[in-house]
């Protein structure tokens, strides 16, 4: 091969990988500068679930081809934890509510897999209610509740959902 082949080759090798390059460095600042996150994140809960005095394990994964429960960026590993990772676009893809969602479960204000206030537990007759505590503090924020912007559990959130 001649010289001009050479350089066109390298030229044009050398154009695609500048190309690609800017390409992501600019849609990275993009991201750092639009999202809710400013980049990516790797966030955790802890998630207690206790329904009529029985503590509860929210559904395991369905696939052999990956162990988690929910989306790529919110989810839980089959270990009772919330997991928020990637880029978090709006506050609302960083709540309790999302998560759920995500996850295919009930949660609301009034209801826990199922469990509706005032419904009756089976195992005494009692009728339920469902409450939220935050490390240790009652929560009234419920689906609202934005899971807290840290890696590691503590400082992280420690999430009990009761319902009885």
């Amino acid at each position: 091969m001649n010289e001009i082949p050479k350089k066109i080759i390298f030229y044009g090798i050398i154009i695609i990988v500048s190309i690609v390059t800017i390409y992501l460095i600019i849609s990275t600042i993009h991201i750092n500068l639009t999202s809710y996150s400013r980049g990516l994140v790797h966030w955790h809960a802890d998630l207690e679930i206790i329904i009529c005095g029985q503590e509860v394990k929210l559904k395991e994964a369905e696939s052999i081809f990956s162990n988690r429960v929910g989306t790529a960026e919110v989810h839980h590993h089959e270990d009772m934890r919330v997991h928020v990772e990637g880029v978090v676009n709006t506050r609302e893809e960083a709540t309790l509510g999302y998560f759920f969602d995500d996850i295919n479960e009930d949660f609301t204000s009034k209801s826990i897999l199922g469990y509706k206030n005032d419904g009756v537990c089976p195992n005494n007759g009692k009728a339920g209610k469902v409450r939220m505590f935050v490390n240790n503090f009652e929560n009234f924020e419920f689906r609202n509740y934005e899971i807290s912007h840290y890696t590691d559990v503590p400082p992280g959130d420690k999430i009990k959902i009761i319902f009885e």
